[in-house]
């Protein structure tokens, strides 16, 4: 068994472009009108679906944060930076000594970003 999150999203396009930022890549995308949008991404073994919103999204209302594995927590904090997507400040907390940060995506939802060791 597998799960691969869904999230709804205001602007498709925007969400991919944003992705891909973080590594993943565009593996299938469906689209049936202006509205009606769907694209699968794929970052290693981590698998993501998008969906077009028909109404607004309240990202807080969703009650979910995605959390993202990275071999290599400080070069992609300091990658993020330097495209000015504004991650938090990186630390180390026990769970994830080598370290970690957070990072909302263009619809506010929340990601954390960890190393594990």
């Amino acid at each position: 068994m597998a799960v691969t999150p869904m999230i709804q999203v205001d602007d498709a396009v925007r969400s991919v472009a944003f992705y891909q930022k973080l590594g993943f890549e565009v593996m299938s995308s469906f689209q049936a009108d202006r509205h009606s949008a769907w694209t699968l991404l794929r970052a290693g073994a981590a698998e993501l679906m998008l969906e077009s919103a028909v109404e607004v999204v309240d990202a807080e209302a969703q009650g979910i944060f995605l959390y993202l594995y990275t071999p290599d927590v400080n070069a992609l904090y300091a990658e993020l930076e330097r495209t000015g997507l504004n991650p938090s400040g990186l630390h180390n907390p026990p769970y994830m000594p080598a370290g970690e940060f957070r990072l909302s995506d263009p619809d506010g939802y929340m990601l954390l970003i960890g190393q594990p060791e």
